[in-house]
């Protein structure tokens, strides 16, 4: 689904992160970074990512929701990303210290 890009894709992506399997929530946040990255739901995109990347139970799914919000880049995802870096799980904070370096080199 992640290739299919457009507001027809958000609506079950949205869905996906919300979905109960952390496989389906893990790819659902990559895809949406893409989606994210064209503009299209951004406020609405980086709203769930961010909730993924900071209170999600699962650290593969919040890794990849960090990771997707350094693909999106900027200032509105500083406040996710330092929540995500202050984790005393490491694996989570290597990705959130990237996507920060990521959002400082767009600007």
């Amino acid at each position: 689904m992640g290739n299919i890009s457009g507001p027809i894709a958000i609506g079950p992506l949205f869905m996906a992160l919300k979905d109960g399997d952390s496989v389906v929530r893990d790819a659902a946040a990559k895809a949406l970074s893409s989606i994210g990255n064209a503009g299209l739901a951004r406020e609405e995109v980086i709203a769930l990512l961010s909730q993924a990347a900071t209170k999600g139970e699962n650290a593969r799914v919040q890794v990849s929701a960090a990771w997707a919000l350094g693909k999106i880049a900027g200032k509105d995802i500083f406040d996710p990303l330092f929540k995500a870096l202050m984790n005393p799980d490491r694996n989570l904070c290597v990705p959130a210290a990237w996507a920060l370096g990521e959002t400082r080199r767009k600007e």
